[in-house]
């Protein structure tokens, strides 16, 4: 195996690592919040801009700023994860929040609340198996 590969190898493996396990630590959370949630509707306030890359190619991505009112009233904001979602200024969507901490809420849509999660793990497990494969 030459210096170059076994680097390549080491890399990928450390890289692979460490989205797998940033992706294991959002699926716990994620599982957490879901065993404990309270389902309610929220409003859509706002669409926060923010110009993102992917590689060199740069795109527009708009989150949603949603609101929603806990039994006492309380109103509570948030801006989604996942940004793209298709939501519009004024749009009613799912909202599911911790009862003990609101401010940890998400969109109840299977990208908000599984998207990067899957995104890191997906990088990870690719990356893992470059390393391994390189390390041969």
């Amino acid at each position: 195996m030459t210096s170059q590969r076994l680097l390549g190898s080491i890399l990928a493996l450390l890289m692979g690592a460490g989205f797998t396990g940033w992706g294991l630590w959002e699926v716990l959370r994620t599982y957490q919040l879901l065993q404990v949630a309270v389902k309610t509707s929220g409003r859509v306030i706002d669409l926060e801009y923010r110009r993102q890359r992917v590689g060199r190619v740069p795109y527009d991505a708009y989150y949603p700023v949603v609101e929603f009112v806990l039994p006492n009233h309380q109103l509570v904001r948030f801006t989604s994860q996942v940004g793209n979602l298709g939501c519009r200024v004024g749009d009613t969507v799912p909202v599911l929040y911790h009862p003990q901490r609101p401010q940890v809420a998400r969109l109840a849509y299977f990208r908000d609340l599984w998207g990067v999660t899957l995104a890191f793990l997906l990088v990870g497990v690719l990356s893992l198996g470059v390393g391994i494969w390189l390390w041969r």
